[in-house]
């Protein structure tokens, strides 16, 4: 005679009295806490009026088609002890059904499984803005030097973003010294130019940039040994994503340090003249052993009113423009390092004698930058009408609007492709500012494109650190445009401008010159005068 049952909360929520919400198969009380979520627990009294031994064994597994020699358990039966019920009567007890969990027996798979659940926080967390770690549970079996730094890199979320524990609570844990140790095994025994190890290394360097954990030097130090393995490894597999995403989240990166570079890796060298003099990308040197794929199957984005799949505010539609965005913005990020920055070096060295050159790169950049532009403008019409990006009146923002976005995972998706439109545009227009044929169309739309992301900067004073960085010193270059009093009102406003690599948010005139040094390098441009 079973009564009602009682709640499905998790035994780990019962036990602390706290609120569980009950988001299989790991609830977030015990994703905040680090602990293993035993799962639902459906606890259900019962009376029996007849008496029954106690079975020898307390829990029982209740299989379909017992008489099949597969015998795939779908729901265990933990049942307590028989207690005297009435008199002695009747006896009551109770059992729980609990759904059949995978048992972790090893190291990668409870990391995966970590991993895993902490992706699933990506829509309110900046955690799965790093688009490779969603190809990392399929590989950390290959490099234990992966899984150690996915590891870390786990374990330091947990404590310091959730438990709001000091980084030096991770450091002088056991994770850290084997993500470490593992790293420098893996060099040593020429393990070092494979995907793996290059997750890993980004990885730790991801970890080590927030946490301020070592001198600019020294990290730097490390950038440049990322930017080693990526060249040694060579151009991107279109079908390895992991390989692909490492490469484009990168970008910054290597632009920060290929100004160290002029032939080898040497930090050292910092104040000789970095490989845009010599025509070589930041990436991979001159990169003539690399085979690009060409850009002739480069396809306009479905419209969804030719082909009947509903209204613009259509989700499915709207995340299908968005992963179009996203693997142009991929492409595009390719071919601007390995190809466009070089080819304008070398243009403007002979601006008179490679015209047929030059008609070529401003064909192909053209059609890149209107198929992105025509994707990112419906996807930017179907957020505004789902109310995923809101735009609102702020009078304390000196431009008196701003946008502001459903996620921290749609944010970087739609500011990673307006910051390549407007790269895009802009280097159209130093391609024809080469023969002195300048276009004031160009001018005057990227203008337009990089106000559009000046309205995103208050929506970055609300969200954490780390992707408030993160988000900076993409959208750095679309400060170009800023006169200097325009400048002010950005430092003016409350962003932690340490961690986005300001030193002092005082001096407007440093602050000029940096945005200028990054575009006039990120775009392709001239050297900038002396006195600009």
């Amino acid at each position: 005679m079973p009564s009602a049952p009682r709640s499905t909360a998790c035994q780990t929520c019962k036990q602390k009295r706290t609120k569980c919400d009950r988001k299989w198969p790991a609830c977030t009380q015990c994703i905040r806490k680090g602990v293993k979520c035993p799962g639902p627990s459906s606890l259900v009294k019962f009376v029996s009026n007849n008496h029954h031994s106690t079975p020898s064994s307390p829990t029982q597994t209740l299989a379909e088609g017992s008489g099949s020699s597969l015998s795939f358990p779908r729901v265990m039966v933990s049942q307590g002890p028989l207690k005297s019920y009435r008199g002695g009567n009747s006896v009551e007890g109770s059992f729980r059904l609990q759904i059949p969990r995978s048992q972790l027996n090893t190291a990668v798979e409870s990391i995966g499984s970590q991993l895993i659940s902490l992706l699933d926080t990506r829509g309110t967390s900046t955690f799965g803005t790093l688009h490779f770690l969603e190809f990392c549970p399929q590989r950390i079996l290959q490099s234990a030097c992966l899984r150690d730094c996915v590891a870390l890199y786990c374990h330091a979320w947990i404590q310091c973003h959730h438990y709001r524990q000091p980084v030096s609570s991770v450091l002088e844990g056991k994770i850290y010294g084997d993500a470490i140790r593992s790293l420098r095994k893996t060099i040593n025994e020429d393990q070092l130019c494979t995907v793996e190890t290059l997750a890993a290394m980004v990885l730790l360097e991801r970890f080590m940039y927030p946490c301020r954990l070592s001198e600019p030097k020294e990290l730097v130090r490390h950038q440049l040994g990322i930017r080693h393995v990526m060249k040694q490894i060579g151009p991107p597999n279109p079908k390895d994503e992991l390989h692909s995403w490492l490469v484009r989240g990168s970008v910054n990166t290597m632009y920060h340090v290929a100004k160290y570079d002029s032939g080898g890796d040497s930090i050292e060298e910092a104040g000789t003249t970095s490989g845009e003099a010599t025509g070589k990308s930041p990436y991979w040197g001159n990169g003539s052993h690399w085979k690009m794929e060409e850009d002739d199957d480069v396809q306009s984005p479905t419209n969804a009113e030719d082909d009947g799949e509903g209204a613009i505010d259509n989700v499915k539609h709207q995340n299908k423009l968005i992963n179009e965005g996203r693997a142009l913005v991929l492409r595009i990020a390719l071919r601007h390092t390995k190809d466009w920055l070089p080819k304008i070096s070398e243009l403007r060295q002979n601006p008179s004698e490679a015209e047929s050159q030059k008609a070529t790169l401003t064909q192909t950049i053209e059609k890149l930058q209107m198929t992105l532009e025509n994707t990112l403008s419906k996807a930017w019409e179907s957020c505004l009408a789902s109310g995923s990006i809101l735009e609102s009146h702020d009078p304390s923002f000196f431009l008196g609007r701003r946008f502001d976005f459903s996620s921290l995972k749609l944010a970087d998706d739609l500011l990673s492709m307006l910051l390549y439109q407007a790269v895009t545009v802009r280097m159209l227009g130093v391609l024809g500012d080469i023969n002195g044929n300048a276009d004031e169309s160009l001018v005057s739309k990227y203008k337009s494109i990089c106000h559009r992301c000046w309205m995103c900067y208050p929506y970055l004073c609300t969200v954490d650190t780390d992707f408030q960085a993160s988000m900076f010193n993409k959208l750095l270059v679309t400060l170009e445009p800023a006169t200097w009093e325009e400048l002010g009102h950005f430092l003016a406003l409350d962003m932690d401008w340490t961690s986005c690599g300001v030193k002092d948010p005082k001096d407007v005139k440093s602050f000029f010159f940096w945005i200028h040094g990054m575009a006039i390098f990120f775009t392709g441009q001239s050297p900038c005068p002396t006195g600009h």
